[in-house]
Parts: structure tokens; sequence; C-alpha cells
């Protein structure tokens, strides 16, 4: 995992509480453009960056990252082995992770492909920018869905086990 962006600590009195977002894209590039738009733009942003979903999925079971859940998730659809599609059934299935908010974010402008992530529980399916200004529009757009984790946190003690997790995320690799 790759961190950027302000500390998320608690906030100076006076300050907006830095969003947290995690995000899942096998393309690197990606992650520099996204953390460079988050400079350009007023609130304050912490990425967390993976390569692909079985490794979102990871961070989110790792018990030091209970406190400080995503307060929301920016997912490319298209990876290599555990693909958007996956990881987005995994979310959707879970006790308290489906209720991040879960940003598709693709290449694909297939509608179908659209369809499918809404009704699997994305809140929102968005073309990959092609500019600067667009990814920073984005990344706006994504903060206006994003949800204070303490609508979720206490939830967290029925964090299942990964003994407990789907089939498929368990043979994924």
């Amino acid at each position: 995992m790759v961190s950027v962006g302000k500390n998320a600590a608690k906030a100076p009195r006076g300050q907006r509480q830095a969003v947290r977002i995690l995000m899942a894209d096998d393309n690197h590039d990606e992650f520099l453009l996204m953390s460079m738009a988050a400079e350009a733009i007023p609130t304050p942003v912490v990425f967390d960056f993976v390569p692909d979903g079985k490794q979102l999925l990871t961070e989110l079971y790792v018990p030091s990252t209970i406190d400080g859940l995503p307060n929301v998730i920016i997912l490319d659809l298209r990876m290599p082995g555990f693909d958007g599609m996956r990881t987005l059934t995994e979310l959707a299935a879970h006790p308290m992770f489906w209720q991040i908010p879960v940003v598709v974010f693709t290449s694909s402008s297939r509608r179908r492909d659209e369809k499918m992530c809404l009704e699997a529980g994305a809140i929102l399916f968005e073309n990959k920018p092609n500019s600067f200004s667009e990814t920073a529009a984005f990344l706006e757009r994504v903060i206006s869905v994003a949800k204070p984790t303490s609508q979720y946190i206490g939830e967290a003690s029925h964090i299942v086990p990964e003994d407990r997790l789907s089939q498929p995320f368990r043979q994924a690799g």
C-alpha cells in the first residue's frame, strides 16, 4: 500500500477533517495523477493506494485500519486478478464494508458495466478523466459522496474473519 496526502489525524480546530480515500487501480500513473489533483483542491485528502481488489479488501480487514476506515473507495473496474466487480461484490456482502461509498473509476464506457456496478452497490460509475482539470473535478465528486466513518465504525466488532470470506476471495491470488 502506498499512502500520500496530508496527515489524516484529527484536524486542528477550525480546519476541515481530511477525507480518507482508499483507491484500487493497477495503473500507477492513475495514483500519481489523483495525488496531484488532491493537492489542487481545497478539501484535505489522504489517499491509500493498492494495486488490486484483493489488496483493497486485505487493507480493510487489517485490525489497525478499523479506526481509520476510508470515507470512500475508488475502484478500477478492469484490473488483472481480483477485478473491480469481484471486489464490489465482496464489499456489498460484508456486514460493515457495504456502507462505505464506492465509486467505480474505469475506462469502460459500456452501459452494461455501469448497470452491473450500480446494481452491485457502487454509488457512482465514472469514466477516467482525460485531463488534469477533469481529474480534479472527479475528485470533488468523489469527496461529495464520502461518508463519515462514524456512521459505520460502530459495526467494527462485526468484522468477518478470513475463514468466513466468500470462496472467490479466499481463492483469488
